[in-house]
Formats: C-alpha cells, sequence, structure tokens
C-alpha cells in the first residue's frame, strides 16, 4: 500500500481508488475476525507480521530496512511521509519494550475512519512497525489497537514478554 502512493502523488485518481478500499478492507477484516474470535484474533498477529517481514525480504520492498530499531522506524517513517500516505509521523520510544507510532494527516483518515469508525483494530502503518519492532528486538509484540482519530491514528506497540517499564 505504502509503495503503491507513489502512483497515487502522481495524479491516478482509480489507483488512489483502489489503496482506498484495500485500506477500508484491512479494517473491515480485522473487525469481523476480532468479533467472531475475541481476544482469540490475536492468534493471527506473529504469522501476519512473520509473512510481511519474508515478503519484505523475497521482494526486496525495503520497508523493514534499518540498522537498528531506531534506524528502520526512522526509515518507515520516511517512507510515510515522502509517499504522502500521511503529512507528519512520529515514533516516541516509551520504554526499552515500548513505542508510540503517531500518524497525523493521513490520507485515508478523513474517508475510511468516519466511515467504518474503526475500534479494536490496528493501523495498517502500524502493523508495518509492528513487524519492525519484532525483527529488530527479536521479540513477539502484543496485539495493538489503535486509537482513532478523524486525521490519524495512535499505537502502543508494546513487547509481550517484558514488562511495559
Amino acid at each position: 500500500m505504502v509503495i503503491i502512493m507513489s502512483q497515487v502523488q502522481k495524479g491516478s485518481s482509480d489507483i488512489y481508488d483502489v489503496v482506498l478500499f484495500v485500506h477500508a478492507i484491512l479494517f473491515a477484516y480485522q473487525r469481523a475476525v476480532r468479533r467472531m474470535l475475541g481476544t482469540g484474533a490475536s492468534i493471527f498477529i506473529h504469522p501476519t507480521l512473520d509473512l510481511i517481514r519474508q515478503i519484505d525480504e523475497k521482494r526486496r520492498l525495503g520497508l523493514l530496512k534499518g540498522k537498528d530499531l531506531d534506524d528502520a522506524l526512522a526509515n518507515l517513517t520516511s517512507l510515510l511521509l515522502s509517499t504522502g500516505v500521511a503529512k507528519r509521523v512520529y515514533v516516541r520510544k516509551l520504554s526499552r519494550y515500548r513505542i508510540e507510532l503517531i500518524v497525523d494527516d493521513c490520507v485515508f483518515a478523513q474517508h475510511v475512519h468516519p466511515f467504518l469508525e474503526p475500534r479494536d483494530v490496528t493501523c495498517p502503518c502500524a502493523v508495518i512497525a509492528m513487524a519492525i519492532f519484532e525483527k529488530y528486538t527479536g521479540l513477539r509484540v502484543k496485539l495493538a489497537d489503535s486509537y482513532f482519530t478523524p486525521r490519524g491514528s495512535k499505537t502502543i506497540i508494546e513487547a509481550l514478554t517484558r514488562s511495559s517499564t
């Protein structure tokens, strides 16, 4: 989705609509799975993150590249900004095992968030950040629910096996 956004910047409204639809499908699917399985839905996050890392590596997408966690998150931030996904992206390190990702003025938010009223789901940008966190810390993450605003999202990404201090 992030890579396709470069085409959106070139003015193709058709591809923008497709990317917007994919974004909405991700939310709808997450919501349906969580409604059906409740907390059991969390069993899907680790295989999903593993698959994201495999695809990134095999396709050489560079979504997860970096020397370490901080560098990889800085690269993701730059990518989200340069592709026009968001106008502002912040990563705050809350502790050794906990970070906050804030995506503000997201190109998808005004179209998807009011319509789907997402809750109990994870922002797709945060899912990528979760894959980065696991790759560079070697720790599994908790399934993170994002807090959505009309313009973006906030997500706490936290290691599963460590305390948040």
